[in-house]
């Protein structure tokens, strides 16, 4: 099956999140990689929210009310590569938990068919 690429003419219908990462860039994305970022952009933020909730209860020192946006590849084998932080604060707590979340919660995302550049908010939340 050919997955139809997205275009400016439908971007009444994509989600905010979706929009708000990518911008117009989205649409210059393959099509596999428009519809990957679709159906699994909020499936990876609940997973890094999971992990990084996790994370936190061993620290003190990051406040549970910020968050972090990064961008890496995710790769058909599970991998990631250039991972980067849209704040690049290296040596802060919150860079390091937020890089550690991804290190840890990558394996679980959904893999895609073709290297995926991800880029999206990370969360950490206090329950």
């Amino acid at each position: 099956i050919e997955l139809k690429r997205i275009t400016e003419a439908d971007r009444e219908s994509l989600p905010y999140s979706v929009l708000h990462h990518y911008g117009n860039q989205f649409f210059e994305l393959s099509a596999g990689e428009q519809h990957y970022i679709i159906d699994n952009l909020q499936k990876i933020r609940k997973i890094n929210e999971v992990v990084g909730t996790r994370l936190l209860r061993d620290r003190s020192d990051v406040d549970p009310m910020d968050n972090n946006v990064v961008e890496f590849i995710l790769n058909p084998d599970g991998s990631i590569s250039d991972l980067t932080l849209e704040k690049n604060r290296i040596g802060t707590a919150l860079d390091e938990l937020t890089l550690q979340t991804i290190n840890l919660a990558h394996p679980k995302y959904p893999k895609p068919e073709q290297p995926t550049r991800v880029r999206i908010r990370v969360y950490i939340i206090v329950k």
